[in-house]
C-alpha cells in the first residue's frame, strides 16, 4: 500500500497531476484492470491515496519503476547540466 511519504515522492518527482504519466506508462507495459480495460485516472488517485485502503501491488510496483526511471532521467540530466556549466 502507498504509505503518505510514497505519495508525497510521487507527487514531487511526477509532479501535482501525476494520473497522465502513471497511467501512460500503465499503458506502454499493457497493464490493465480486472475488467481487460486501462485504468481509469480516478483509479490511480485511489490508489495512490489509499483511499478506502485500496492496494493494487501490480500497479503500485509500475508506479515505483516509473519514479526510479525518472529518478535516473533527473540526475543524468543533472549531470549533463553540470557538464555544460563546467566546459566554457
Amino acid at each position: 500500500m502507498i504509505n503518505k511519504k510514497l505519495k508525497e515522492k510521487i507527487i514531487r518527482v511526477l509532479g501535482a497531476h501525476y494520473t497522465g504519466p502513471i497511467l501512460q506508462h500503465l499503458a506502454e507495459k499493457e497493464v490493465l484492470n480486472s475488467e481487460g480495460k486501462p485504468y481509469s485516472r480516478q483509479s490511480i488517485r485511489n490508489i495512490v491515496g489509499a483511499v478506502n485502503d485500496r492496494e493494487n501491488l501490480v500497479v503500485e510496483g509500475h508506479i515505483i519503476d516509473l519514479l526510479a526511471l525518472k529518478q535516473r532521467k533527473i540526475k543524468l540530466q543533472k549531470e549533463k547540466t553540470s557538464k555544460v556549466l563546467k566546459t566554457r
